[in-house]
């Protein structure tokens, strides 16, 4: 599916790129269970995201990161809704006391892609020696977003901020709540979307309840 996707478009695909899960809600308060997130001013960024907050009650807003700080200690935003390394190295813990880890959100991976044509113009040798090379810096970055979420483990710690993991109950709530975000993505996703969705419900631990797998 993912070969012909690509080829379709005239580029071929080398290596996805792997990041971490956008788990956490970064603010000045705990969100630890479902009601908390109404009338939560939250940071999103991205379709899906954004509708997964309205589903829950909050009031998603988008704000450049350039201004995400000021937003955070003036009050604009209660919480920012994103990675534990990005957050990390981002320096929210100077502006936060909280973060509320919920794992009911999508991804942002990426990929590294070339020029079909170009690609294909390469003698069989270096074909492979890309084809290899890439899978090897797949293997890395994958490799690295988890090293990433273990330091962000100890990053929280040194950082004093108070971690509120909510109950299975309640994320299981939650995931019943933003499935319309399955079928959004559906609209958007392209012929081979259910097709995908069906390989991922094989994976994904929310599938259950996300997917009704």
């Amino acid at each position: 599916i993912e070969k012909k996707s690509y080829g379709d478009k005239g580029l071929v695909k080398i290596a996805d790129i792997a990041v971490e899960a956008l788990d956490g809600i970064w603010g000045k308060k705990a969100v630890a269970t479902v009601d908390d997130f109404k009338g939560f001013k939250v940071r999103t960024s991205g379709l899906i995201t954004t509708l997964a907050m309205k589903l829950l009650g909050a009031s998603p807003l988008t704000i450049p990161n350039a201004e995400i700080m000021e937003a955070l200690q003036r009050g604009t935003v209660d919480a920012i809704q994103t990675s534990r390394g990005w957050a990390l190295g981002f320096g929210l813990a100077d502006v936060c006391t909280h973060v509320s880890f919920w794992r009911i959100q999508s991804v942002f991976g990426g990929m590294l892609v070339v020029n079909k044509a170009k690609f294909d113009a390469l003698p069989a040798d270096l074909k492979k020696i890309v084809l290899d090379t890439g899978r090897e810096m797949q293997g890395q970055t994958i490799f690295g977003a988890k090293v990433e979420e273990l330091e962000a483990e100890v990053g929280l710690k040194a950082s004093k901020m108070k971690v509120t993991q909510p109950t299975q109950a309640e994320i299981n709530k939650a995931r019943e709540l933003t499935r319309p975000t399955v079928d959004e993505w559906l609209k958007i996703a392209g012929p081979n979307g259910k097709q995908i969705l069906d390989i991922a419900a094989n994976y994904a631990g929310g599938a259950k309840i996300m997917l009704r797998k």
